[in-house]
């Protein structure tokens, strides 16, 4: 797994919501979450970040 592949991209929706998203390309998987405003955004995409690479690393185990 490398996470120099993975993508990170804010959104902010129409009602003034922001969506967090990282996805990978070439597996095409995607994770996205609504920012909270309680919390910091980089802790919120870290973890987003983390979960997804779990998430991969857990397919690619079940795969073998």
């Amino acid at each position: 797994m490398n996470i120099e592949n993975l993508k990170i991209e804010m959104t902010r929706l129409a009602e003034g919501n922001r969506l967090i998203r990282v996805s990978d390309a070439t597996l095409g998987i995607c994770l996205e979450r609504k920012v909270h405003h309680g919390q910091s955004i980089v802790k919120q995409k870290n973890q987003l970040v983390n979960a997804l690479v779990h998430l991969i690393d857990s397919k690619v185990l079940a795969a073998a």
